[in-house]
């Protein structure tokens, strides 16, 4: 259970870093 809650939190993660990628090209900071 430890790895699952681990790969489905770098997933989260990879979630919010590509999110804050887009939001910040859309801005123009990109």
């Amino acid at each position: 259970k430890l790895s699952e809650t681990k790969a489905d939190t770098l997933i989260v993660d990879m979630g919010w870093m590509i999110k804050l990628t887009t939001e910040t090209s859309r801005l123009g900071f990109g």
